[in-house]
């Protein structure tokens, strides 16, 4: 009996398995670009880690728009209309100008330094595009055109910003740095970390604990999401990441107790550096440290799924080290969480994973019992009906 319940729920578990997989990339890509936007942003979450990420441009943006959309009407045939969600960026009028003055300025003669200002405010333009909250938050053929677009113009930039006639430190951090932002959207890490070598070198100069905040919450990013990448990940990611969210978290450590959202972005740092810490040997102890922390400030600013996620982090640092019995109980406050805050399709993949666990610790009649109860859990109208066939 115990080998059919492992069986039947390592299948019916794969849904949670893939739900938590670790796409740190989705966080970094969003959270970069609106600390440009904001002066504020939350750190990765591995994205098994899912970061709550906010996303507030300071200018009015519309209603998604609505029109209509319906099938070829011909006689002797009806009309089938449905109402549809279009998004209407409320960057496109000034992407389209800005792109005709940037292809103005550069035929003309002694233009160089105005035209790669204009390239960098362009980029910056597309980059406010396309983290637009009304926009699908899945990547089309579109976004990664106009990624390209982005990384076009601030290599244009940087190559004219480089030359010591047109030397301008500032303009060229900006340059690199939403370009060092397109090539992750693209998950070219290998150039993207690349080039942050050199606005590191640039920061050097920098005396804006924010700035610098940014920047190295940025690179650290670069590092970790390469370091999940199977395919290009390098043996000392996680140490440079390591590194880089240290530098991050001492210009947080300094900046005045009344900048906005401090505490929330500490707690993110917390967690950040909890993750990484649970990847190294002999660092579970540490890592447990900061998991709490976490923990607690989120509870404290009322964050639920910044708990839920910190939970789970923790419950997985738990299972990669062997300690089965403490990631139950992370497992278990996890659940109270969700239950707390009504959460009931995450419910279901949570409670899959502690049939698992209980399994893993033969504990085959409790797994029994839970995997009863999780039956009529599924019963239930709450719960979502394509996360039921998935399951």
């Amino acid at each position: 009996m115990g080998k059919y319940i492992f069986s039947l729920v390592l299948k019916k578990s794969l849904h949670y398995q893939e739900r938590f997989k670790p796409t740190p990339f989705v966080f970094f890509l969003t959270s970069a670009h609106h600390l440009r936007v904001k002066k504020k942003g939350y750190l990765p979450l591995t994205f098994s880690f899912s970061c709550a990420l906010t996303s507030n441009i300071k200018k009015k943006t519309p209603f998604p728009q609505t029109r209509p959309i319906h099938t070829n009407a011909t006689m002797g045939r009806t009309a089938v209309y449905t109402i549809g969600h279009v998004y209407k960026s409320p960057f496109k009028d000034a992407m389209v100008k800005t792109n005709s003055e940037l292809q103005e300025l550069r035929r003309q003669e002694g233009q160089e330094r105005e035209a790669a200002q204009k390239a960098i405010e362009l980029a910056d333009l597309i980059l406010k595009d396309l983290e637009h909250p009304d926009r699908d938050p899945i990547a089309t053929d579109w976004d990664t055109r106009q990624t390209l677009k982005a990384v076009k113009a601030c290599h244009y930039a940087h190559s004219v910003l480089s030359k010591e006639a047109f030397k301008n430190p500032d303009l060229l951090r900006h340059s690199l740095r939403y370009w060092i932002d397109a090539l992750a959207r693209l998950n070219h890490y290998d150039d993207a970390i690349e080039l942050s070598k050199e606005y590191v070198t640039l920061l050097s100069d920098v005396d804006d604990l924010m700035v610098l905040y940014e920047a190295y919450h940025e690179i650290a990013g670069l590092y970790f999401c390469r370091g999940h990448d199977q395919d290009h990940a390098k043996f000392d990611d996680f140490d440079n990441a390591r590194r880089f969210y240290s530098l991050e978290r001492r210009a947080l450590d300094q900046l005045p107790g009344d900048t906005e959202d401090l505490e929330d972005i500490k707690r993110s740092s917390d967690l950040n550096m909890g993750i990484i810490e649970a990847k190294e040997m002999g660092g579970l102890e540490r890592a447990q440290t900061l998991f709490t922390s976490a923990f607690k400030t989120a509870a404290k600013l009322g964050k639920y799924i910044e708990q839920q996620t910190t939970a789970w982090e923790m419950g997985n640092a738990y299972r990669n080290h062997g300690h089965l019995e403490q990631l139950a109980k992370a497992q278990g406050i996890e659940l109270s969480v969700i239950r707390r805050h009504k959460l009931k399709d995450k419910e279901v993949l949570v409670r899959f994973e502690i049939v698992k666990t209980r399994i893993e610790m033969g504990h085959y009649e409790k797994s029994r019992e839970l995997l009863d109860d999780l039956r009529g859990l599924l019963d239930t109208e709450e719960i979502n009906e394509e996360l039921v066939k998935t399951i």
